[in-house]
This record gives C-alpha cells, structure tokens and sequence, in this order.
C-alpha cells in the first residue's frame, strides 16, 4: 500500500481502470492522542466492512480481493504521520492512501 501524493490522485483513476472493476473511496477522521487513534482503527474498519456491504451488492466477485490489503493499513493507522484525516482509494490493481489537513466525515463510496 502506498502513500499516495494528491497531484498523483489523477493518474491513478485514469490509468488504473480496468473495465468494470469499482473503485472505492474511504475517508475516516483521525486524531492525534493514542486513544483518539484506536478509535480511528475501529472506525477505518467498519468503514471497510460498509464498502465491503455495498461491494458484494454490486460486485460479488471483487469484494474480498480488493479489500484485503486494508487489513495492514487497519493495523498501521495509529503509526501513520499526524493528520486530521484520511483518504484511503482502492481499485482492481492499486490501494493508496493520502494523510489530509482537514478532518473529515465517515465516508466509504463505491
């Protein structure tokens, strides 16, 4: 999993398609205490086990294999670099993900 340059966002959902695969989005607000963090990794959770919901709605044979390499980000969340916020984009062949200066809502998009 990469950290993601937001100049670099653009190309990967311009040559990262492959036809008929989703893309999925997730943003989770983060904090910078200890606690705040473990909550944070819950939270990046069930905002995975949500994309993973709306995935197996619409594109059953995907969901499992796009979103496992989550589950290590899940894991490092506390570790990340202080940020009010995360931006995490997954697609059939990459999962990135980008530190932001604003907090933001709970969010996962298919």
């Amino acid at each position: 999993m990469d950290r993601l340059a937001p100049r670099d966002l653009r190309q990967l959902l311009a040559n990262d398609h492959v036809a008929g695969a989703p893309h999925v989005s997730i943003y989770v607000p983060l904090g910078v205490t200890s606690d705040e963090r473990e909550r944070a990794k819950d939270k990046l959770g069930r905002l995975v086990q949500n994309a993973e919901a709306m995935l197996m709605r619409h594109y059953p044979a995907m969901s499992t294999s796009l979103l496992k390499p989550l589950q290590a980000l899940i894991e490092r969340l506390p570790k990340i670099a202080p940020a009010k916020g995360l931006a995490v984009f997954c697609s059939a062949r990459r999962v990135a993900y980008v530190p932001l200066e604003a907090r933001v809502g709970e969010m996962a998009i298919v």
